[in-house]
């Protein structure tokens, strides 16, 4: 399991970086946002709280799989994870 859930990472790191080099080149910039430092700078502070949010989400969504909840009560890690999938898109001012 570990050896392909490498091999799909690195996949997507593949792709990513491939995308970037692309929207740079066709941009014609030396990083991304480079013509909007002021949306840059809003990601950069956003991101400081988003990672921890999705690290949490990521050990709830663990403890949510792993409960057994079969006598028809309702999983306790229902209400946090609903909460991180909202703080979540709050903070990337999405919800789409």
């Amino acid at each position: 399991m570990i050896a392909l859930t490498k091999r799909i990472w690195s996949l997507i790191a593949s792709e990513y970086q491939t995308c970037v080099d692309w929207i740079l080149q066709v941009s014609r910039a030396e990083t991304l946002l480079e013509d909007n430092p002021t949306l840059n700078s809003s990601m950069a502070w956003r991101d400081t709280f988003l990672g921890p949010l999705n690290h949490i989400q990521v050990s709830l969504l663990r403890r949510l799989r792993g409960e057994n909840s079969d006598d028809g009560t309702l999983n306790p890690w229902v209400k946090p994870m609903l909460r991180t999938i909202n703080a979540i898109a709050a903070g990337m001012r999405n919800t789409g």
